[in-house]
């Protein structure tokens, strides 16, 4: 009789505890995010002239260009 409680303890004993592990893993996350380095994107502002009369022949398509040495084309004009 004594031999099979000391079993069955065993049995019960021999799960692995998780919580040392999500410790571990929250503090990995916590590490990851306080470390990670956020880009701000570079950009500027396009600001649109207003038409009086709106005409069906413009298209609302804007193209922005910017060639190897750095100079912005705006719709194939180049901004200063």
């Amino acid at each position: 009789m004594r031999r099979r409680n000391m079993i069955e303890r065993l049995d019960k004993d021999a799960g692995v505890d998780m919580t040392p592990m999500l410790d571990i893993v929250f503090i990995l996350l916590i590490f990851f995010i306080v470390t990670t380095s956020f880009v701000k994107e570079n950009g500027f502002l396009v600001e649109k002239s207003k038409a009086s009369k709106p005409s069906n022949s413009q298209s609302d398509n804007i193209m922005i260009h910017i060639d190897s040495n750095n100079i912005v084309y705006f719709n194939t004009k180049i901004q200063h």
